[in-house]
């Protein structure tokens, strides 16, 4: 049960360590949605990761009927190369 693994701390992320930050600081992904060949961005959002497991929602506008080459790329602004 998600509720009792909270409750002990087991689901929980803890805050991310750095020298160099001068504050508690939560860990946190950029989800991007684009086409890289014309450089198009078609939605971002940032999650706070307070849970080891997350589940998102990412809204963009539909183009017009046709075939596309999106990109989907989590980005990482906690932990270098994560997002390799």
């Amino acid at each position: 049960d998600d509720e009792e693994e909270d409750s002990k701390n087991v689901n929980v992320v803890e805050p991310v360590y750095s020298q160099r930050y001068p504050e508690p600081k939560n860990e946190a992904w950029w989800i991007v949605i684009g086409d890289p060949k014309k450089n198009k961005l078609m939605s971002i959002k940032k999650v706070i990761m307070r849970k080891k497991m997350h589940k998102s929602k990412l809204d963009f506008i539909a183009p017009a009927e046709g075939i596309y080459d999106f990109k989907l790329f989590f980005m990482c602004d906690s932990y270098l190369g994560c997002d390799q």
